[in-house]
């Protein structure tokens, strides 16, 4: 489950260069320690203005707001 980090590089730099490759502009996880390392990745890569990474649990509450939203 764990990855084994290689000395020349650090976990949250590889996966978030898989992110980056993916070309996708949100990366969602329901893990707190996953959404640091994201997070921290995409800061050290200059990427956190063209990939945001939430909590699965925020973008579940952005969902019930705008389904209330549209039903006012």
């Amino acid at each position: 489950m764990w990855m084994e980090e290689e000395p020349e590089k650090r976990v949250n730099t590889r996966r978030v260069e898989e992110i980056i490759d993916t070309k996708v502009d949100l990366v969602a996880t329901a893990c707190p320690y996953c959404l640091v390392m994201f997070e921290d990745g995409l800061k050290a890569k200059g990427a956190e203005e063209t990939v945001r990474a939430k909590d699965l649990s925020e973008l579940v509450v952005e969902a019930l707001e705008s389904e209330r939203k549209s039903s006012i």
